[in-house]
């Protein structure tokens, strides 16, 4: 937990010292041994963290955590689907891009997706809700901050060799 902290401070403190509005959060990561289970690929609840830590950054970069500081609000994940298609191994870079994905009702949609080089391996829609007074509110007041950025206009992930394969022994 305490490597879970220490990565959200890190996330804080980058934004505190390079502050830039994005429309997206785009981050690197490399998968660590301790992140992964014992058939040596990233474990799916690990995958929550990166995903958690993606948001925090998009709430930080976009603009909307200084709108939820002034309407006395914050965010809350209220569920995420997650498909896996390829396996993350460890030593592997991976990049993690999050960006709303619109509004619906009292919803706000971020879709995430990582990718390793090119090749997408995970991708994940989130649902957050946004609280005040421990309520539910309507989160119209981010309606522009929350303006679905198309794919073709986030950067291309820089191509990145795969990692190299484990000689069977």
């Amino acid at each position: 937990m305490i490597r879970y902290h220490l990565r959200l401070l890190w996330i804080y403190l980058k934004y505190r010292f390079r502050p830039t509005r994005q429309p997206a959060s785009i981050t690197t990561w490399r998968v660590k041994i301790r992140d992964c289970d014992l058939n040596r690929h990233m474990n799916n609840a690990v995958y929550l963290l990166y995903f958690d830590a993606g948001r925090m950054d998009l709430i930080l970069r976009s603009g909307a955590a200084a709108r939820l500081v002034r309407e006395r609000c914050r965010p809350m994940l209220g569920g995420v689907d997650v498909t896996y298609r390829r396996e993350l191994r460890p030593g592997t870079r991976f990049q993690l891009q999050t960006r709303f994905d619109g509004l619906n009702g009292k919803v706000v949609h971020v879709r995430q997706d990582v990718f390793v080089g090119e090749t997408l391996h995970t991708s994940a829609l989130a649902r957050l809700l946004i609280l005040k007074n421990g309520r539910v509110t309507d989160p119209s007041f981010l309606a522009d901050l929350v303006v679905p950025t198309p794919s073709d206009q986030l950067p291309t992930p820089p191509v990145t060799p795969p990692p190299k394969a484990h000689a069977a022994r």
